[in-house]
């Protein structure tokens, strides 16, 4: 009866919770993808399956593939806003920022409190030099999760982007302004 429950329960969390129980655990990309593949076969109508197969093609360096599992997983389920996100990244990648603000401001209409949404539209916003709207959005993505911000923040490709902002943005008083807050909140040995 007890090894029963578990097979139950076993596979009730791989079809309810599957990709956030299961992201990560496979050994390689490739491992991933074909899990995620076949599990789209098996239920093609769950978004989060598509996401996540979106999300492996995506780490896998195929930028193309993922946009069209994200834009299923979306077509599926347009309140799914890990999908926004993600196909969001993928503008970002494709250098289309105007594409990826929106779909990562749908992504934080969705879910307010999605931190890595939040700081994805400040760099979206940062990419067509708005740099004042950006750093809203960068303080409220800070709100929200300081340590993923934090972890994102302290990589060197970061810190040399948001310097080139500000030699751009001198002239500009309220961007320069922001810029420089948004420099102070960086690594402290910026």
């Amino acid at each position: 009866m007890i090894r029963k429950s578990i097979a139950i329960l076993i596979l009730l969390s791989s079809l309810v919770a599957g990709p956030l129980l299961t992201r990560g655990a496979e050994r390689s990309l490739t491992e991933g993808i074909d899990r995620y593949e076949k599990l789209v076969k098996l239920h093609p109508h769950k978004a989060a399956y598509w996401n996540a197969l979106g999300y492996y093609y995506l780490k896998a360096g195929n930028v193309h593939e993922a946009k069209i599992h994200f834009l299923t997983a979306i077509e599926i389920d347009n309140s799914y806003p890990t999908a926004h996100n993600n196909l969001g990244v993928v503008y970002l990648q494709q250098n289309h920022p105007e594409q990826a603000e929106k779909e990562f401001f749908q992504a934080v209409r969705l879910n307010p409190q999605y931190s890595k949404a939040q700081y994805n539209l400040a760099v979206a916003l940062f990419h067509q030099k708005r740099y004042a709207a950006a750093a809203k959005a960068y303080y409220k993505a800070r709100d929200l999760d300081r340590e993923y911000v934090n972890r994102r923040d302290n990589s060197e490709n970061t810190q040399k982007k948001l310097q080139a902002a500000l030699e751009q943005a001198a002239e500009d008083e309220e961007s320069s302004k922001e810029l420089k807050r948004m420099q102070e909140w960086l690594a402290p040995n910026y």
